[in-house]
Parts: structure tokens; sequence; C-alpha cells
């Protein structure tokens, strides 16, 4: 008989826990390299992201190497390149570095380093508010992007940043 009164008490606590604010991404977003003809996934390689949970906050850390992806997206130099952050919330800063030459096999950028132009626009995807870092990269028919971008936490709970890498490259002719 004691086991009845105990669930149902736990089961009160979790109904009055309040739930997430809902105009908050709890956790960090995914990235897309996108252009006129392809689009592909960018490789997260860090990611620090704090939210609230009840009246404490929780942090989330994962750190590693970033890899740049083969195949690459296809992606003529002079056309729209674009990275596309799958959230409607707007980034409060990115930062985008680009290398022009790098080596395919071993899938690492060898020259560059230099920051890449960008506008972030607010887009509209299958009826989804979502936010682009428009690039105006350099012409090169090789192109390996460090993608770098930090949210505001409305919770107060801390940092929210991630990253990735992304690789453009010509399409086969």
């Amino acid at each position: 008989m004691r086991t009845r009164p105990i669930l149902l008490a736990l089961a009160v606590t979790v109904a009055l826990l309040p739930g997430p604010a809902p105009a908050h991404d709890h956790s960090a977003p995914d990235a897309l390299l996108v252009t006129a003809s392809d689009s592909g996934e960018g490789t997260n390689y860090t990611t620090t992201w704090s939210t609230r949970r009840g009246d404490l906050c929780a942090v989330l850390h994962g750190d590693g190497t970033g890899r740049y992806e083969e195949p690459p997206v296809t992606w003529v130099p002079g056309t729209a390149i674009a990275v596309r952050f799958e959230t409607r919330h707007r980034p409060a800063r990115v930062a985008v570095t680009g290398y022009v030459a790098g080596d395919p096999l071993a899938g690492i950028p060898l020259i560059g380093g230099d920051p890449v132009p960008h506008e972030l626009r607010k887009v509209e995807v299958d009826g989804k508010t979502m936010w682009e870092a428009a690039l105006s990269p350099p012409p090169s028919p090789d192109l390996y992007l460090d993608v770098v971008a930090h949210w505001r936490d409305t919770e107060g709970c801390g940092m929210q940043e991630s990253a990735w890498t992304f690789r453009a490259g010509l399409l086969p002719i």
C-alpha cells in the first residue's frame, strides 16, 4: 500500500516542474552548407550549450576534431553559397574562416585561413523560419570552411556556441 502514494506524489511532482521555454532551443542546431545544386551537413566538432532545467542550469560540452567531408558539397565558384542554421533563433555572432586549397585525400585545408565575408539573413524553408549566413567566398575550385556561431542564452545560464567544418568543390563536368 505504501508504493501507491509515493508514485502519485512523484507523478504530481513531475507534472509541476516547469517545461522548456517555448522560444528557446535546448540544444545546438544542425547546420548545412547550401548551394544552388546541393547541400550537405557540416561536421560539428565543438559545442558548448547551456540551458535551464527547472531551477538549475545544465551545460553540455563536446569537443573534437573538425573533418572535411568527402565528397564535398558541389559548388561553382561565383554562385550562391550559404551556411544554414536549422533554428528560428538568430545567431548573435557568426565567424567564417575559409581555406582555398587543401589535401582532399587527407581532408585538411592547406592554404588560406582568411575571414570569409558573410551576411545573416532570415529564410523560410518548408514553412519554417531559419537563419543563413550568405557567404562571399574567394573564387576557388576547392573551399574548406570553418564556421563558429554564438547565440544569446535567453535563460541566463551561460554560453551557447557551436562550430562546424564544411567543404565545397566544383561540379563534375
